[in-house]
């Protein structure tokens, strides 16, 4: 075997490991409790959400529509958006500023190309 041939049957091989490793698309109803469980536990992409506010946000869902999704999580966003915009104190405004931005972050979440 040369060694031109035995590159490309590593390379196959690699390739097709590669493939194994893709895992089949997620239900919603499993996407909702690997999301939920995230937040409950405080774990990355949720850490900073409220557990709360997640149960929330995954209710609104009954699709796995894009749009849908980034409508949820940024109607929370919106909410802790007016109520830092009526904060008194900059203290309880910069708290409500920074929900905002974790949940419109999300709601772009695996995506970036909804207009939610």
């Amino acid at each position: 075997m040369t060694p031109r041939s035995f590159l490309a049957l590593a390379l196959a091989a690699l390739a097709c490991s590669a493939l194994a490793q893709v895992a089949a698309p997620r239900t919603l109803a499993e996407l909702k409790a690997e999301v939920q469980e995230r937040a409950d536990r405080k774990v990355y992409p949720v850490s900073q959400l409220d557990p709360a506010e997640v149960r929330e946000a995954l209710g609104a869902l009954k699709t796995l529509d894009r749009d849908e999704w980034a409508t949820a999580w940024s109607a929370i966003g919106d909410r802790h958006m007016a109520q830092a915009k009526r904060a008194s104190d900059r203290a309880s405004a910069s708290e409500h500023y920074k929900y905002a931005f974790e949940y419109y972050l999300f709601a772009r979440f695996p995506l970036e190309n909804s207009p939610g």
